[in-house]
């Protein structure tokens, strides 16, 4: 991959003839390698480059005795030449013009934040381990199954290589690997059904090849029960479901509503009211079950912002206690607050609680929706089911076609984290929470 970048330069040279001061440039190169497959055949495969820039114009200006700063940006690619680069340039600075943002400061580079934790940012450094053929051989050695089977899939490995530059002393740069896959698992008998399954994966992740491993041998395991799932309304008698476990990727889209309710971009217009020292739960005692704690830390797969923050593993909730309100420079000045940058990856504590004592009472276990819902405005979440297992204390059975729904702020009351974890590409935490359906 060649970082180097005319097209860079070309947008530095249109900027000084339009005498901008005010600016912040976002280069990625990125680089894929794409494999398509039906059953173990490959269809096809290709390897693309592109290369693209977003160029953020900034224009500060007074109105009503108010100092503003307004923006407007636009992407260039390698194929605009000089003179439409910097006619861009010039209309986006008359259109900020119409962007009436109060005034703030752009990240610099001697005031990036520095966290109380002394956590090092991550590794700037990344190598690429796996080619995309690497991945189909690790996935398609547990496809052994003629009755369940992988139908299909999708592999992508992408490269990224990041510049950004800015008019106030930033300029960063790192590249950046992920692997992702999605693919459809069938069963044919008793019943033939599909499930859509994922994951994406980082070179930063650890284990890689045993999550694969884990992955797909679950997901065959599941579209095998669902093959044999009953629909929740063709019960003789309609179940209690005092207990309802989540296990998997909506754990990370539970919790992640604190992840969203504690940045600056939401507590700036009123859309959450937290501050450092709040606290986020409270746990109670229902049946002499106490709640687990919130435990939070941020966990970048990246080491700097689209602003060229650096990101810090940084510790966001400990033990239901705010620590940290993140955010982008305008929010972040806005508030008054240093600016931390915007993540979405992190780590949630587990519990104390392994998944074997859970499981013995009486639960619905829900593994697999269809599509999973979380409002981070008003912490509503719920979503329709396509596997889940009922447990009345002495038979399992599989069930589909049902539904949940409830709210994070009841759910932390009584929730336990199993004591069991699951890793990837954004989230490492326990891989199921149990609360009581009150």
């Amino acid at each position: 991959m060649n970082t180097n970048s005319v097209l860079l330069d070309t947008i530095i040279s249109a900027l000084e003839e339009n005498n901008i001061q005010n600016f912040t440039l976002n280069k990625v190169i990125t680089s894929t390698e794409e494999l398509f497959f039906e059953r173990k055949n490959i269809v096809l495969s290709r390897n693309l480059e592109t290369e693209k820039c977003e160029v953020t114009i900034y224009n500060d200006f007074e109105d009503n005795g108010k100092f503003m700063r307004g923006s407007s940006s636009f992407i260039a690619d390698p194929s605009m030449s000089f003179d439409t680069i910097s006619q861009k340039i010039s209309s986006a600075f008359t259109t900020a013009l119409s962007v009436h943002n109060p005034y703030y400061k752009l990240p610099a580079s001697n005031s990036i934040f520095t966290s109380d934790d002394n956590n090092e940012s991550i590794n700037n450094t990344d190598e690429c381990l796996y080619s995309a053929y690497d991945l189909a051989n690790m996935i398609y050695t547990y496809d052994i199954d003629e009755n369940s089977f992988i139908n299909s899939s999708e592999i992508f490995v992408t490269k990224k290589f990041y510049n950004i530059i800015n008019s106030n002393g930033i300029n960063v740069s790192y590249s950046d690997t992920t692997y992702f896959c999605e693919y459809i698992v069938q069963c044919k008998t008793p019943a033939d059904v599909e499930l859509y399954q994922d994951m994406k994966f980082s070179s930063l992740d650890k284990d890689i090849d045993k999550t694969i491993k884990d992955t797909i041998i679950k997901s065959l395991t599941m579209v095998k029960d669902r093959s044999k799932a009953v629909p929740v309304n063709s019960l003789e008698s309609k179940p209690l479901f005092d207990n309802i476990i989540l296990e998997g990727n909506c754990v990370y889209d539970l919790f992640n509503y604190y992840v969203k309710r504690l940045d600056a971009s939401m507590i700036y217009p009123g859309y959450s009211s937290y501050k450092i020292n709040d606290i986020v739960a409270s746990s109670n005692t229902l049946e002499n079950t106490a709640s687990d704690s919130i435990n939070i830390t941020l966990t970048p797969k990246k080491p700097y912002s689209e602003e060229g923050i650096k990101l810090l593993s940084t510790t966001l909730i400990k033990d239901n206690i705010v620590k940290c309100i993140t955010g982008n420079s305008r929010f972040s000045h806005y508030l008054s607050l240093p600016p931390v940058g915007e993540y979405s990856s992190y780590k949630l504590a587990c519990g104390n609680t392994s998944l074997d004592e859970i499981l013995k009472e009486p639960h619905l276990r829900i593994v697999n929706f269809s599509d999973f819902q979380m409002d981070n405005f008003t912490g509503q979440f719920g979503g329709e089911y396509r596997l889940a297992y009922y447990f009345d204390g002495k038979t399992t059975i599989p069930l589909t076609n049902g539904s949940i729904s409830g709210n994070i702020t009841d759910l932390v009351k009584t929730m336990r984290l199993s004591k069991e974890k699951q890793n990837f590409y954004d989230f490492e935490g326990p891989l199921m929470v149990c609360y009581k359906n009150t």
